[in-house]
């Protein structure tokens, strides 16, 4: 897998640092080879399964400021901190004379309280005096220079706000909506009835799994629009027990007289999902399947026109320090087999609903809002305007879905609309 190569390459630069800083500043001690060389494995072991450990549970996008490599700074500050035990016991030593001082106390019997253990290396201290200070400076100074530089002042507030690049129509109306097509379930009834559906079959599924009820998307399928919502695991003996879950539920959007139906064939079960245990993540799976370069942001479950399951990733990248995510790639991964097929976004199957993030959609309109028509320091915000609460996903042709979104002043006293 991938994060084997890339824990080695982690480990390099951390162990690169570390005997900069013992060899560079602690040459007062003697060089000893044997010692060096025990020093260099036992911690070159230990950054490795370190790093290893951060690659794989928390998945650093491989991207932005640093290349996405500042992941390494937790790794240094341990392997830092680590090094600088020898000096822990001395240390302690004088804050307990001086706390004795303080009290009236004689101070300890000790000739040479802040003197070295003798098995100690003034190399490695220096080693984990030399680690943290790099630390603090990329991770201190030089990111919030990276901050400064890349999201202040008028130019990348205006940067910021051009990354969506807004068309405004003047129009008192809001696009047609297709009358075939409307949605005439809410959200609150699909969810009630995909809980009922689920002990319809006589298998007591709803002791085992569950349908979280912010999972369910509404789609369109087959030219017809449905809520659709994945079976996942109760609890973690749940996932232990069984490799994937039976299917997920379809409720009928358009009419509500329909019962939900629960797809559990075999093309239906579900191998990955998110938040499942170790390699059956959905985001763990596609990111040790080589797709390091993004961040793999909003997995949501689509099912093809034939009722195939499939989740949507969008691989997004910062395109302003940290931040100014814009969308490079989709990928789209078979729920069945784990089959992965990478996409740009305007070349995705027509099937796929939807590319773009909620929470993008709403940055994108924040920054937007903000800068477009107003200075970056703008105390009084005039000029200013902010999403009101959060997108909604429309249909006004039912192959063609957008997000709606109002616009309102930045005025907590303004409850009007702008646009």
């Amino acid at each position: 897998m991938v994060i084997f190569l890339l824990a080695l390459i982690g480990t390099l630069i951390v162990m690169a640092i570390l005997t900069i800083g013992r060899l560079g500043f602690g040459r007062r001690e003697a060089f000893n080879q044997r010692k060096f060389v025990n020093w260099f494995a036992a911690f070159f072991v230990l950054n490795y399964i370190i790093c290893l450990l951060i690659l794989y549970t928390s998945e650093p996008a491989l991207t932005g400021p640093f290349w996405g490599w500042q992941w390494l700074l937790w790794p240094l500050v341990i392997s830092s901190i680590a090094n600088l035990f020898a000096f822990a016991r001395p240390a302690l030593n004088v804050l307990e004379d001086a706390s004795a001082v303080s009290q009236g106390r004689s101070r300890s019997s000790r000739s040479s309280p802040t003197q070295l253990p003798a098995n100690a290396s003034r190399g490695a201290i220096a080693a984990g005096i030399f680690g943290l200070v790099v630390a603090a400076v990329i991770g201190i100074v030089v990111s919030g220079l990276i901050v400064v530089f890349t999201t202040w002042f008028d130019t990348n507030a205006k940067a910021l706000a051009a990354i969506p690049q807004v068309r405004t129509e003047a129009s008192p109306k809001l696009p047609p909506t297709d009358q075939n097509h409307i949605v005439l379930v809410s959200k609150s009834i699909a969810i009630f009835k995909g809980q009922q559906v689920l002990g319809s079959n006589g298998q007591n599924l709803g002791s085992t799994y569950s349908i979280d009820p912010d999972s369910y998307t509404l789609q369109s399928i087959n030219h017809h629009l449905y809520y659709v919502g994945p079976l996942m695991y109760n609890n973690i003996f749940a996932n232990l027990n069984s490799r994937t879950t039976p299917g997920f539920v379809v409720v009928d959007a358009e009419d509500p007289q329909p019962v939900s139906v629960l797809h559990t064939e075999t093309s239906a079960s579900l191998a990955y999902l998110p938040g499942a245990l170790l390699n059956q993540d959905l985001l763990r799976h596609v990111y040790l399947s080589g797709y390091t370069y993004g961040k793999l942001v909003d997995p949501t479950l689509e099912l093809d026109d034939t009722f195939h399951p499939y989740w949507t990733i969008s691989l997004m990248q910062p395109s302003r320090g940290y931040i100014g995510d814009v969308l490079s790639e989709v990928l789209i991964v078979n729920a069945h087999t784990g089959e992965i097929k990478k996409y740009q976004p305007q070349n995705v199957p027509v099937w796929v609903d939807r590319v773009m993030p909620a929470q993008t959609v709403t940055d994108y309109l924040t920054w937007w809002g903000l800068y477009h028509a107003a200075p970056w320091f703008n105390p009084s915000g005039m000029g200013q305007q902010s999403p009101v609460g959060d997108p909604e996903l429309l249909y006004n042709n039912v192959d063609q879905p957008v997000w709606l979104i109002p616009m309102t002043s930045s005025s907590t006293n303004d409850q009007s609309s702008t646009g």
